[in-house]
């Protein structure tokens, strides 16, 4: 005989079978401690910066996902949208190359360049 099970159905068993050998109590415990992990925020440790518990970063992921779906499709099917952006990028683009604009932007993209070759060690 010859059984085979995918990821999903072997993840499914194993879970069944853990839940089921527990009495209430420890049922309770894992239960709380998973809700606690999915509800808590973290400190990184590199900065010491406070991050997201992680279903709030399951939520700021989905919420991304849908808002580019959404963005996607105005952009691609509504052509007043697009030729709205058209429009912008265009004065965008003749703005930044006018005289002023355009001397102030090499002489921004040179000071960076000279900044990153020397540098004081």
């Amino acid at each position: 005989m010859d059984i085979k099970l995918d990821t999903a159905s072997i993840k499914e068993l194993i879970g069944e079978s853990i839940m089921v050998s527990l009495n209430t109590e420890k049922r309770d415990a894992l239960i709380q401690g998973a809700l606690s992990y999915l509800l808590t925020k973290t400190t990184n440790t590199y900065n010491n910066r406070q991050e997201d518990s992680p279903l709030e970063s399951a939520f700021k992921h989905a919420l991304g996902n849908i808002a580019r779906e959404i963005a996607t499709e105005a952009l691609e099917k509504d052509e007043r949208v697009r030729e709205t952006i058209r429009k912008l990028i265009v004065e965008a683009v003749e703005s930044l190359l006018d005289d002023k604009s355009y001397n102030n932007l090499v002489g921004q993209i040179s000071a960076a360049i000279t900044k990153g070759l020397v540098r004081d060690y």
